[in-house]
């Protein structure tokens, strides 16, 4: 989840986190994405208006279905973004 529609600093700083971790510049990315350290990407959704309580629920959704299902050293935690 992230500012992308309200903080243009904040979506440039995402692409390039994106692009040393998943080797993409680019946002959202889908998921699913591995990279080279075999890490999987289980979410990456913007938060419309950055509204705490739909990123909460945004989070929720991409966290719960992953929580039991991938090993804890090669998950990936998907934050809360503002849109």
């Amino acid at each position: 989840m992230v500012a992308e529609d309200t903080d243009p600093t904040l979506s440039r700083s995402l692409r390039g986190y994106n692009s040393i971790v998943w080797g993409k510049a680019s946002t959202p990315l889908h998921a699913g994405l591995t990279n080279s350290k075999g890490y999987t990407l289980v979410g990456d959704q913007i938060t419309p208006g950055w509204v705490n309580a739909t990123g909460g629920t945004i989070f929720q959704q991409q966290y719960t279905p992953t929580r039991t299902s991938t090993p804890r050293s090669r998950r990936t935690t998907v934050s809360p973004r503002r849109s």
